[in-house]
C-alpha cells in the first residue's frame, strides 16, 4: 500500500507500519539493480490478502522476476516471468490459488486461538498480566519523567510520544496517572 509521498506502509490489524525494506526492495527493482526476488512464501510479502498481489505488480512491472523456491511438498519452483520477460500465466494462476490459501489458514489459526481462550477462560484459567506486574501511579510517573515534563509544557499526546520514543498508550496511561493540578481558591475572590 503505498503513502502519499510513494513509500509503502503495511496495513495490519492494529496499526499501519512502515517498511522500509520494501521501499528499499522497490527502489533496486525500479533502478534495474537486480533481476529476480527470491521468496520462499508469496504471503511474506504483505500482510494482507490485497496488499501482496499489489506489491508482485509493481516489483513484475519494473522488470523483476519473482522467484519462488521450494513451496512445500515436492520441489516447486515458480517464476513470474518468463526467460524472454513476458508474464508467466502458470505462475499468475498459482500464485492466486497460493495467496488465497494463505488467507484461509490465517484465518484459520486466528479462529483456533480465539476458540483456545474462550475454552481457557471457561476452565477458570487468568489471561492477561500477571496479578503485581502493573506499575502503580506513583511509579508510573516516576518512570517516565520525560513524558510527564513534556505533557506539563502543553504538548499533545502524539507529540510527546515521537519525542520520547513511547507508545501513545503509554502516554495516556501516564497522563492518567499524574496529579491532577491544584487550582488555590482565594475565598474573598469568589464574593
Amino acid at each position: 500500500m503505498k503513502r502519499s509521498d510513494g513509500r509503502c506502509r503495511s496495513a495490519t490489524k492494529r496499526s499501519n507500519v512502515d517498511r522500509p525494506e520494501l521501499d528499499n526492495l522497490l527502489d533496486l527493482c525500479r533502478s534495474k539493480t537486480i533481476r529476480k526476488v527470491l521468496v520462499t512464501d508469496f504471503s511474506r510479502l504483505g500482510r494482507r490478502r490485497s496488499e501482496t498481489p499489489a506489491l508482485m505488480e509493481a516489483i513484475t512491472q519494473a522488470g523483476v522476476s519473482i522467484y519462488a523456491h521450494n513451496l512445500g511438498g515436492p520441489p516447486l519452483r515458480l517464476e513470474t516471468l518468463q526467460s524472454n520477460g513476458k508474464r508467466n500465466p502458470v505462475a499468475s494462476i498459482v500464485i492466486a490459488v497460493m495467496i488465497e490459501i494463505d488467507a484461509m489458514e490465517t484465518e484459520r489459526l486466528s479462529e483456533r486461538i480465539l476458540s483456545g481462550l474462550d475454552q481457557a477462560r471457561r476452565n477458570g484459567t487468568r489471561l492477561g498480566r500477571p496479578p503485581g506486574t502493573k506499575k502503580a501511579k506513583e511509579e508510573l510517573v516516576a518512570a517516565y519523567p520525560g513524558v510527564v515534563k513534556d505533557l506539563k509544557n502543553g504538548l499533545s499526546v502524539r507529540q510527546t510520544a515521537v519525542i520520547r520514543k513511547v507508545s501513545t498508550d503509554t502516554v495516556q496511561r501516564v497522563k492518567r496517572a499524574m496529579p491532577k493540578a491544584k487550582t488555590d481558591v482565594n475565598a474573598d475572590t469568589l464574593e
